[in-house]
């Protein structure tokens, strides 16, 4: 039972690291396990064969959470970013009981400097919340109309790092746009479309995407600072969304970047309402890494774990001392942090319509799924006291 629950407990950490905006930590405070999660990833030589098989299975959750995410749900956050973020929302604030309670646990009483600690902490969170835009720095894709046509959109990919992008193409919604200047248009499906297509032996759905059409002249690539622009026709009612892929091709600043960029970014994610996904961005990475998981690129692929192993490691070894020498002023900043990452991850930007409709049902959904295994965690605590004084 311990080897599933340390499964599902990386599953959602991986899974929540690699959502903009979410903080594994949080999660891992939300489901009341952050003690033993940081206790599990200590860097500790002299107990790494001890902890191993615990260590593995929590291994495996967080890579299927990582991989989740990019391959099956990046697609369901994209499109219903805020129905997905109010549920984030509301599932940590009905952890606030769970995560007090872990604050205050053994503790005679609350100190005036604690509750200073606590107070720097949320104001941090609620700056850096005002500050997130949560746009990565790896590129840009623009969308304007035509100066001389309003019907005719014109769609500017611009590569913003110093690799070259090696690989791309743009999807739009499908049967929305019949032909666009200048590139090649296909099906791109995920994973689980493609294989549902192949057990039903049904045709390739409508083209859904569009990339460069390769010559003698233009291989495809996008160097550092350059653009790439196409033009297609579109009624001005359609406003339609659409997203870049894109791949870059590895270098030794590429790979330093990854490297030391999943390196802080994975340190960070053990602390409550930090975002790692955010410092990825902050390095100019993140799309690079959800994408290069998307095609499973094993060259980019390989710093990345890198990165992520030792800097997780050393993360969770920091908060460890820091809760065993420094308890009450260590989670009074934890604590600030947390409820500052409601803030961080509510939507900036709400529309009445139905995903608001939704979203509301999701917060109210999560704040009670969150409250229930705070309660029943705490069922389980109580049972084990009198067995425990025997």
């Amino acid at each position: 039972m311990e080897t599933f629950l340390l499964v599902i407990y990386g599953l959602i950490f991986g899974l929540s690291s690699v959502i903009p905006g979410v903080s594994g930590g949080t999660m891992m405070i939300s489901f009341g396990c952050h003690d033993l999660v940081t206790d599990i990833l200590e860097w500790d030589t002299s107990a790494f064969k001890a902890k191993l098989p615990r260590l593995i299975p929590f291994v495996i959750g967080a890579a299927l959470g990582a991989f989740t995410y990019a391959v099956v749900l990046g697609t369901l956050f994209e499109t219903y970013g805020t129905a997905c973020l109010l549920f984030f929302a509301g599932f940590i604030a009905g952890s606030i009981p769970l995560a007090f309670r872990a604050a205050t646990e053994n503790r005679k009483r609350i100190t005036a400097g604690n509750i200073i600690l606590f107070l720097i902490a949320l104001g941090i969170s609620l700056v850096v919340g005002a500050g997130n835009s949560y746009i990565s720095p790896d590129f840009s894709l623009t969308k304007t109309p035509s100066k001389t046509n309003p019907n005719i959109v014109v769609v500017k990919l611009t590569n913003h790092t110093t690799s070259d992008i090696g690989n791309w193409y743009i999807t739009f919604p499908e049967g929305k746009v019949s032909d666009v200047a200048g590139a090649v248009m296909f099906r791109s499906e995920s994973l689980p479309e493609s294989v549902m297509r192949s057990i039903r032996n049904t045709p390739a759905r409508p083209a859904n995407a569009f990339s460069a059409a390769k010559s003698a002249d233009y291989n495809g690539e996008i160097k550092p600072g350059e653009s790439v622009t196409f033009t297609y026709s579109s009624r001005q009612s359609d406003r339609l969304e659409i997203e870049a892929h894109l791949a870059y091709r590895l270098d030794f600043v590429l790979f330093f970047k990854i490297l030391l960029g999943t390196f802080v970014a994975a340190a960070a994610a053990i602390t409550p309402g930090i975002s790692a996904s955010f410092i990825m961005m902050l390095f100019g990475i993140y799309a690079t890494l959800v994408s290069s998981m998307r095609s499973l690129d094993i060259l980019l692929l390989l710093p990345a774990a890198a990165g992520i192993v030792f800097g997780i490691m050393i993360g969770a070894k920091a908060i460890r001392a820091l809760l065993r020498d420094h308890y009450a002023p260590t989670y009074s900043v934890i604590l600030g942090l947390f409820l500052g990452s409601i803030y961080i991850v509510f939507p900036k930007e709400l529309h009445f319509g139905l995903e608001f409709i939704v979203g509301v049902g999701a917060a109210v959904f999560g704040a009670a799924l969150s409250m229930t295994l705070g309660a029943e965690k705490k069922s389980n605590e109580e049972l084990k006291k009198p067995s425990e004084n025997l």
